[in-house]
């Protein structure tokens, strides 16, 4: 369930093993550059003066070429066979950023899933046009929903292509939604400094899934029965409303009230008393044709995603996370 991360951490007296690296030559503000080698390779940064090193990257790329799915089992594999590298105690580094996420089948393509997730309240939306992705932004979150499929198709190459279908069960043919917290400021959004022995926490991991959660169910996803099911109530001038009324739950205005405040500003000898009158009521049967059907939305995923969130799992979550010693 965690995928990107970028630690820091402090080498002290020692010195970092870099020998295993590959060094790229470059040099960045005193950050010597480096890459981690592996199916997709990591980066990892060193400024001696400050005798701190810097390692960011998806950790699951980085062993099997994919992140699907990510247990824990691997990413304590992934620490121990880092900290033997370059002969630190990873598990002691301090994290700057993390990603949090889950893997959701859904009823219908992706794509429609997108379009119909349409405000997170106090964050920025991102991706509107983009049919395959979609984000809300806020100071210290960032809140991401994806085609997994389609990211899957266009990322992972050769034989890891061929795992995630084989080994790691994945299927293609499906829906597959990727819901994902991106932790921009975790010492801020946890009021606490994160380091990546947390991560083996059953607590922490808790957290995570109950704060993942927590942020989907805040999204806000269009309406059941907003899309009249009958023909004839389908006419050409239903549709400039339903895309108001799709734009009205992104965007906050009501509807009617901006209709009728048009209807209002229409001179007499346009349209008399009684013509307004008869327009209000025309106006307000079209609305009642994109009503609310129920209160569930047929987009919302939140059942679905606490199942796999909270589902059994066969991956033991060990409380030894400082297995090597440097």
């Amino acid at each position: 369930m965690f995928d990107h991360i970028g630690v820091s951490l402090f080498t002290g007296k020692s010195t970092p093993n870099l020998s295993y690296l590959t060094d790229t030559g470059n040099v960045w503000q005193g950050w010597e550059q480096y890459r981690l080698e592996g199916v997709c390779p990591i980066r990892v940064q060193y400024k001696a003066p400050l005798r701190e090193l810097k390692i960011s990257g998806s950790i699951p790329y980085l062993c099997r070429g994919h992140n699907y799915p990510a247990g824990t089992t691997d990413l304590r594999e992934a620490m121990d066979y880092i900290s033997q590298l370059i002969g630190l105690n990873v598990f002691a580094g301090s994290i700057d950023v993390f990603e949090f996420g889950q893997f959701v089948d859904v009823p219908l393509p992706v794509n429609v899933m997108l379009a119909n997730h349409t405000r997170l309240p106090g964050f920025v939306a991102k991706g509107y046009l983009n049919q395959y992705s979609k984000e809300f932004e806020s100071k210290a979150l960032r809140v991401k929903l994806y085609d997994a499929n389609r990211n899957f198709r266009h990322k992972v190459k050769g034989d890891a292509k061929q795992a995630l279908r084989v080994d790691f069960g994945f299927e293609p043919g499906k829906h597959c939604l990727k819901v994902e917290n991106h932790y921009k400021k975790p010492e801020i959004y946890f009021k606490q400094r994160v380091l990546v022995a947390d991560l083996f926490n059953p607590a922490f991991v808790n957290l995570c899934k109950e704060d993942l959660l927590d942020t989907y169910r805040r999204i806000q996803k269009a309406p059941a029965g907003a899309i009249p099911d009958n023909k004839k109530d389908l006419s050409a001038s239903m549709l400039p409303l339903l895309v108001l009324k799709d734009l009205e739950t992104v965007h906050g205005f009501n509807v009617e009230d901006l209709l009728i405040q048009k209807l209002k500003t229409i001179p007499e000898e346009v349209l008399t008393c009684e013509d307004r009158k008869a327009r209000k009521r025309q106006i307000r049967k079209m609305l009642s044709l994109t009503a609310n059907t129920t209160t569930v939305s047929p987009f919302d995923v939140s059942t679905r995603l606490e199942e796999v969130l909270y589902r059994p799992s066969t991956i033991a979550i060990s409380s030894s996370v400082n297995s090597y010693k440097a």
